[in-house]
């Protein structure tokens, strides 16, 4: 699954370089160098004073951590940071009473898990540049090569990604083992920028293409017995990107009603490709994570609180429900990633240090 926020349009360029300067200062989850990992840690529910149903996740020897994924088993992964600001690849799993956290190595950020526990982990170098691998629940690894950014792990094996500039998946070709990029069929008149998401089944791809004046459009791909067709606009009607897909079709993201980047972004649903778009609502900015096969989105959303008898804006970690546009908070400040098909939400809390974090949605 990707992590791309709704900002207000003022182009993705500008956001990933902006995030770029950000991380590059604070500690990017994709760099550090290669030395030796941390020992084994384990955590019970709880820590602090964390809303009823929010787990933070043990980071042994970690100052800040966040979860990135889940899958259906509650095999949770993402990344933590040293005192040093070296970033380890992170797998969380659950006794039944307390959450074990286990080390992946130094260097990388782990940033999908598919049901099976295959997990893909990223990394960047700065003179070298990205590289991807995915990672069996045995320990053995698949390089996917130079220049290999993977977005999104399906539970077929297939990863969604870029490599060398252009857009496109690494299928499974055999056990263990995946075949050379392929880059996507375009959109006629348009120009692929991003691949989003995948659905868990590996069945649909969400993103965003430009046309000739610039604008974003939020698009799908279709895998069928041939392999991936053509991409088809999700929404038509209004400039915008999609973020989160599940196997049905239905997905979530971000619309610009002014279609000229002058405005903030929408966070909206989508029931299929030019099926109507039904807005998410938030107490003003918000963006959209994750979804899963119920429908279920999480992201983050702007919510009006009063602190000290001062009305103030906090942003929450935020679940909407099947068929409700509501928020609901899933607790302290922070932003939800992703949601399993069983119920639980993860993300960071960012209180205080980030903190990775299970919810167990209510």
């Amino acid at each position: 699954m990707s992590r791309h926020p709704v900002v207000p349009r003022i182009g993705w360029l500008f956001l990933l370089t902006a995030a770029a300067a950000a991380l590059s200062c604070s500690g990017d989850p994709l760099y550090g160098p290669s030395d030796g990992g941390l020992a084994l840690g384990k955590g019970k529910p709880g820590g602090g004073t964390p809303p009823s149903g929010t787990t933070l996740l043990p980071q042994p020897g970690g100052v800040r951590s966040s979860a990135a994924d889940v899958n259906d088993e509650g095999v949770v992964v993402g990344s933590m940071f040293d005192s040093r600001d070296v970033v380890y690849a992170m797998r969380w799993t659950s006794t039944g009473t307390e959450w074990q956290a286990e080390n992946l190595g130094a260097g990388r950020a782990a940033v999908a898990v598919n049901r099976g526990g295959e997990i893909l982990l990223r990394q960047h170098d700065r003179k070298l540049g990205w590289r991807s691998w995915v990672r069996a629940p045995d320990g053995t690894e698949f390089d996917l090569g130079p220049n290999s950014y993977g977005n999104g792990l399906a539970d077929d094996g297939t990863v969604i990604g870029s490599r060398d500039g252009g857009y496109g998946v690494w299928e499974r070709s055999g056990p263990g083992a995946w075949g050379s990029f392929a880059a996507m069929p375009p959109m006629a008149g348009y120009q692929t920028s991003d691949l989003n998401d995948i659905s868990a089944d590996g069945r649909w791809i969400v993103g965003h293409v430009f046309d000739q004046a610039a604008r974003e459009w939020a698009v799908a791909w279709r895998r069928d017995a041939t392999g991936w067709g053509p991409p088809s606009l999700v929404d038509a009607g209004m400039s915008g990107s999609a973020l989160a897909v599940n196997g049905s079709g239905a997905s979530a993201g971000a619309v610009w009603p002014c279609g000229d980047g002058s405005c903030s972004s929408l966070p909206v649903r989508w029931p299929a490709p030019g099926g109507a778009r039904t807005l998410l609502e938030s107490d003003g900015w918000a963006m959209v994570e994750g979804m899963n096969e119920a429908g279920a989105v999480v992201g983050q959303a702007s919510q009006r609180v009063e602190s000290k008898g001062k009305p103030r804006t906090a942003l929450i970690p935020a679940l909407w429900r099947p068929g409700s546009t509501a928020p609901v908070s899933l607790g302290n400040a922070g932003v939800a990633y992703a949601i399993s098909n069983t119920g639980l939400a993860v993300g960071k809390e960012t209180s205080g240090s980030d903190r990775a974090v299970v919810w167990t949605v209510p």
